[in-house]
């Protein structure tokens, strides 16, 4: 298994030029869904410059922004940052890339990298229906030779974890998402070929096993 306690912190994130790729390709990402193609598009360049991105990184930026194609539904949420304090609770928190303005007793804080609900989008830009599933993709825009599988990966379940505290969601399916054509590779659990979304009883196991690393 994944060693979890690299998310056991009031803050986590990466440096170096390729995180910074990454977060370029994500703020890109975001605009596209909140906005379309065009906005997106229009702004690459700012981005580009606002991450320092020149040469050779600039142009895998480019490549990995011309690439993205997810088809996320309608109403989505993209990188919101949260946190769950030690009552269980999570709530928005200011800040990202590794640097969080959280609260004292906050046990884990992140940046989630979309939010989206189906067959039902989220309600008033935040909850999720009874009827509905919540889906908690993480992009990746690296080399996956170096991400763990959904079956064990634990940033994903930890951003499951508190994407249904945050909305509500009673289902939540924890997911890894490549850039690419056609909506892009996923990594799901599965059962019978449908995905398998986590229900209480896992998502109470990965708040345990949260609380026991932080307790250490």
């Amino acid at each position: 298994d994944v060693c979890p306690g690299s998310v056991v912190l009031p803050r986590f994130g990466s440096v170096g030029v390729k995180a910074s790729v990454g977060s370029a390709v994500h703020e890109y990402n975001a605009l596209l869904g909140e906005q379309g193609r065009e906005a997106a598009d229009a702004a690459a360049d700012d981005i580009a410059d606002f991450w320092g991105l020149t040469g050779k990184d600039r142009a895998i930026y480019f490549a990995k922004c011309r690439s993205l194609d997810l088809q996320i539904p309608d109403g989505a949420q993209y990188e919101v940052p949260l946190c769950m304090r030690a009552d269980g609770t999570v709530q928005p928190v200011t800040g990202g890339h590794g640097e969080y303005d959280a609260p004292d007793d906050a046990i884990v804080a992140g940046t989630l990298d979309i939010l989206f609900a189906t067959p039902e989008p989220l309600l008033d830009d935040r909850w999720c229906s009874p009827d509905s599933v919540l889906w908690a993709p993480d992009l990746k825009t690296g080399d996956d030779a170096y991400v763990p599988p959904i079956a064990y990966n634990w940033q994903a379940r930890v951003a499951a974890l508190l994407g249904a505290r945050w909305t509500g969601a009673e289902a939540v399916v924890p997911a890894i998402v490549y850039p690419g054509p056609g909506g892009g590779a996923w990594d799901v659990n599965r059962r019978h070929g449908k995905p398998s979304p986590l229900r209480a009883e896992e998502l109470a196991k990965v708040d345990a096993d949260l609380r026991a690393l932080h307790a250490r």
